[in-house]
């Protein structure tokens, strides 16, 4: 909870950047990005608010659900940088992933259960308890969260591939930035989250328990990538030394 609510802070950073430089510049990849870093916020923020309020409403609907808008600026940040404008032959895949996302998460009632106080765990975090009959919230959770963070890395790859004879230091903290917002928290939610992923076993105990590790990734990596942007603008056209390469 206290790892959620440090990250959507230091969020605020380069949602704050992002537009500042979208003002001066009126580059859409900075609005993207805006929005991006936005959402990101609303997921990890009303995530955690849920450990204090205990709603489900707010779990699901509002930190839950701003998952899907994730996907979408992801993809249109990284099209607009990388290819100059959106290719809408994505637009049926990102359909068919929020179709399945929705479909295996809405039935709060019978996905999920508040376990009683008495049943907190004694690491001092709270795991929902999933209904054994309806294991799906984890899968559309997962497919959501896999979709969205191999996405980001994939286009900062892109940039790393056809920046990096060029200038060394942008491209290793652009490949840092992607690492660390693209790969890394969907890796540490499987490993050091305490919600338990669907690739798990609910019985299976865990060595150690970082919870809310990946909302601290996803901060620091935004701070990198909205950092790196700032000190190289032309990044917002990076399309245009990728195509001369092509």
């Amino acid at each position: 909870m206290i790892n959620g609510f440090l990250s959507s802070g230091v969020l605020l950073i380069p949602i704050t950047l992002s537009l500042i430089h979208f003002v001066r510049t009126r580059e859409k990849a900075q609005l993207y990005f805006a929005l991006l870093w936005l959402f990101y916020t609303s997921w990890i923020f009303f995530q955690s608010l849920f450990t204090l309020l205990l709603s489900k409403g707010l779990f699901v609907f509002i930190g839950t659900y701003s998952m899907i808008g994730i996907l979408i600026f992801v993809i249109f940040s990284g099209d607009s940088i990388v290819r100059g404008k959106q290719d809408w032959r994505k637009i049926p895949i990102i359909i068919l992933i929020i179709i399945i996302f929705i479909v295996t998460t809405y039935d709060m009632d019978n996905l999920i259960t508040i376990p009683s106080i008495e049943a907190f765990p004694p690491q001092g975090y709270l795991i929902l308890d999933k209904n054994p009959l309806n294991p799906t919230y984890d899968v559309g959770y997962n497919i959501m969260f896999s979709s969205f963070s191999f996405a980001l890395f994939y286009y900062m790859i892109v940039i790393k591939v056809h920046l990096s004879s060029e200038d060394k230091q942008i491209s290793n903290l652009v490949i840092i930035g992607g690492i660390m917002l693209g790969l890394m928290p969907h890796l540490s939610s499987i490993v050091f989250s305490g919600y338990p992923p669907y690739l798990l076993a609910p019985q299976v105990e865990r060595l150690f328990y970082f919870p809310g590790l990946e909302f601290l990734l996803v901060a620091i990596g935004a701070l990198i990538i909205s950092y790196t942007f700032k000190k190289k603008p032309k990044l917002n056209q990076a399309y245009q030394f990728i195509i001369k390469k092509e």
